[in-house]
């Protein structure tokens, strides 16, 4: 097997980057292909796939992975890679590997772009090893438009909607698509060696903890209706629409979905696909070629309904969707009232659709780790997520420590070009309620060894005041996520109370790593806000600093 590199270690690898010899440009679509000959199928073969930014690999006409590659990266500069069987693809004789990469070439609030699209492959096939080199094949997919529709989001999200013209697809959607065995490549270019691994702007890579996305396979809709408010089924597959017809796709539950459809068309005629939401950020423009077709949007959605507006003229002949996931659900409650039954059902799959490249404040408008939220979904996921929900927990707390400012300040969302800090939110993830949950739950000791010096030396950034409660601290937003008049929110108290649940997590934690000397440190300020809180906050009734009665801090109290 070739030596797959770990996170933090030197890299030995052979295989290239490889491009066009231009960087990108944004939003840039390149179909891969190379084709070895194989004596007999390897015992084991295990290939390493990183990109900047998606990836769908296939080998022999058989999909591989939907939707590969994590959004950058593991620490500033750096990429991750996936590590992938692919031995159950391999057959004795030719195979055919084909790649298809999706270079974003933007910055969000929750990936970093390189600057540069790239494609990196390396497997060793029983002693033979395939590497990404100017030996594969290579062509910018003429179908995919550069200018797709935007975001409505302010670029807070990296990807793009999807506008695919059918008329310049590579082959068609059956056996003869451009990633099968026996397409002709001949006229494709060569791609440009980018260099090993270790080289800017890709840097080290690091093994993606998080496993591939759950492919649930192509499925077919819950019911289909012309009808925005009903989910009675009144359209019958096939369907020849004589007018200009929207028709949604209704999905037995909230999912992330890709959406398909099937068709017989005219030349010429525009398909939109979008989720029902009215605020979603993510568009699909397809435009038909003659005869029979298929065309399936790559940049998910989210929604209880996909929405297809089709022009008059088109024969539907299957509409279906694609549901992908961190892993699967995992864990049950049981009672005899449907109503907590049904909480239970609605919390859980809450949970499940804000988690992909990371845990997300939602799956629609921003996606973006916010970690106050993350805090919140990390309490939730031992009851409801399997082992991949737990490794993309153990991403999200890497991903908080390295992408650090000014040498200690933890800030979320991240990673990205959002780079304000909410210390209340940054607080309660370092706290009680974050990384150390995590370890209590995972028994994760180098995980919590690693986070812990960086959350020691956040904590370290509170001075002690003289009335014995810590001096405050702004941040760049002192944002306290309340709906009332900013001036009235009493955020002292508020940040005293997550600060102490800090110090409360960060004593467990020194003491779990042995560090005698550091939970003392804890402690002391554990104690000295303990003894000094009444006498500061305490009115005889409730806290306050006499700015109001307000129940947050109060609650946290």
């Amino acid at each position: 097997m070739a030596v797959l590199a770990t996170s933090g270690g030197a890299a030995r690898w052979t295989a290239n980057w490889i491009w066009q010899p231009a960087d990108g440009p944004y939003n840039t679509w390149i179909a891969f292909r190379k084709t070895v000959s194989l004596s007999d199928v390897p015992l084991t073969a295990r290939a390493a796939v990183a990109v900047d930014s998606k990836y769908w690999l296939w080998i022999n006409g058989r999909l591989v992975v939907f939707e590969g590659g994590m959004a950058r990266g593991p620490c500033p500069g750096n990429t991750y890679y996936d590590e992938i069987d692919i031995k159950p693809y391999l057959d004795k004789g030719l195979n055919t590997i084909a790649v298809l990469v999706w270079y974003w070439g933007r910055n969000g609030w929750y990936h970093q772009d390189s600057g540069k699209g790239g494609l990196f492959f390396e497997a060793d096939l029983g002693g033979s090893v395939v590497k990404s080199d100017s030996t594969w094949k290579m062509k910018v997919h003429p179908g995919y438009r550069q200018n797709a529709p935007s975001d409505s989001c302010g670029g807070r999200i990296a990807p793009y909607g999807i506008a695919f013209d059918g008329r310049h697809a590579l082959g068609d959607w059956t056996t003869s698509a451009w990633y099968n065995q026996g397409y002709d490549d001949r006229s494709w270019d060569t791609p440009a060696q980018k260099g090993v691994p270790g080289i800017a702007p890709w840097n080290t890579i690091e093994k993606n903890p998080v496993p591939p996305w759950t492919d649930w396979g192509l499925k077919d809709y819950a019911s289909l209706s012309d009808n925005p408010d009903s989910t009675a089924n009144n359209i019958t597959l096939p369907h020849t629409t004589l007018t200009d017809t929207v028709v949604y796709g209704w999905l037995d539950f909230n999912k992330q979905v890709t959406p398909y459809i099937e068709l017989t068309s005219t030349a010429g005629k525009a398909i939109y696909i979008d989720s029902e939401y009215d605020l979603t950020e993510i568009h699909h423009v397809y435009t038909t070629r003659d005869g029979d077709q298929a065309f399936e949007g790559y940049s998910w959605n989210n929604g209880h309904a996909m929405k297809y507006a089709i022009p008059a003229g088109i024969t539907i002949k299957a509409l279906k969707y694609r549901w992908t996931s961190v892993g699967r659900q995992a864990g049950t409650f049981e009672c005899s009232d449907p109503y907590y039954q049904k909480l239970w059902w609605m919390a859980k799959n809450t949970l499940f659709v804000c988690a992909r490249d990371n845990y997300m404040d939602c799956p629609n408008a921003e996606r973006s780790l916010w970690i106050g939220d993350v805090a919140n979904e990390n309490s939730e996921i031992w009851y409801t997520m399997d082992d991949a929900g737990r490794q993309l927990m153990k991403k999200c707390i890497n991903v908080f420590c390295t992408f650090r400012k000014n040498g200690a300040v933890l800030h979320a969302p991240t990673p990205g070009d959002f780079t304000d800090e909410l210390p209340n939110q940054s607080l309660q993830f370092i706290g009680w309620y974050g990384t150390w949950w995590y370890y209590y739950n995972s028994g994760d000791l180098d995980t919590l060894g690693v986070a812990y010096q960086y959350f020691k030396e956040y904590a370290s950034l509170w001075a002690m005041d003289t009335n014995g409660l810590i001096q405050f601290r702004a941040g760049d937003a002192d944002w306290a996520d309340h709906p009332g008049d900013d001036h009235t929110i009493e955020k002292a108290i508020i940040q005293n109370c997550w600060y102490y649940m800090a110090m409360k997590a960060g004593a467990n934690m020194a003491r779990a790593l042995g560090k005698t000397n550091d939970t003392r440190w804890f402690q002391s300020r554990m104690d000295s806000i303990k003894h000094n809180f009444d006498a500061a906050f305490w009115n005889g009734t409730y806290y306050t600093t006499g700015l109001s009665k307000d129940d947050r801090p109060n609650a946290l109290a």
